[in-house]
């Protein structure tokens, strides 16, 4: 009789399996949430899949463009830094004359409108910087003196700042001014090859 009864009872509504209030309620209603989102999915495989999936990238796509932002910000910082011209000049073997011709040779590139700045490397500041780069610490130690000459970091101006070449060309030629090795000229002569 007491099963009778039972079978009387009128089913519950949905207000009635989340009534209450506290943590037990909370429990229940996440509990069968979840169940609900299982049957759902097991009702659905493929659309639950595909729901999941778009929402994923949905989240993922904000941090690949941040990803992606960052490497191609890096990229143009690297492409500033290699318009910079090294300018190498001529040793004479006098450092104090050496230095003074460094200074003066710096003095007439600064002034020059192709050139937006021009900054002195001291060939101990580039011995420094040779030995932090390397693994040839030690080998550099074996040196009597420092072989490396004076050089002028120099960043070019206007249209010299998109194509660097005539002006490391004009460079080249003056007096004092040993090499200007240039890298858009290697990479021009490397796409005009076969």
């Amino acid at each position: 009789m007491s099963a009778k009864r039972g079978a009387n009872r009128p089913a519950a509504t949905r207000r009635d399996l989340y009534a209450g209030s506290g943590l037990g309620a909370r429990l229940r209603s996440h509990r069968r949430a979840a169940a609900d989102a299982a049957a759902r999915l097991r009702a659905a495989p493929l659309a639950s899949i595909a729901t999941i999936a778009v929402s994923a990238l949905a989240v993922l796509l904000p941090l690949l463009l941040a990803v992606v932002l960052g490497n191609a910000l890096r990229f143009a910082d690297s492409l500033g830094g290699s318009r910079e011209l090294s300018v190498f000049l001529e040793a004479s073997g006098d450092a104090a004359a050496d230095a003074a011709a460094a200074r003066r040779i710096a003095d007439a590139l600064a002034r020059r409108a192709d050139v937006a700045s021009v900054t002195l490397r001291t060939p101990d500041e580039g011995l420094e910087e040779f030995r932090q780069m390397s693994d040839l610490a030690d080998a550099l130690d074996l040196l009597d003196g420092n072989p490396l000459p004076w050089v002028l970091l120099v960043a070019p101006a206007g249209a010299a700042a998109v194509d660097p070449a005539p002006l490391a060309g004009a460079l080249a030629s003056e007096p004092g001014i040993d090499s200007v090795p240039c890298d858009s000229i290697w990479r021009r002569g490397a796409t005009r090859s076969p």
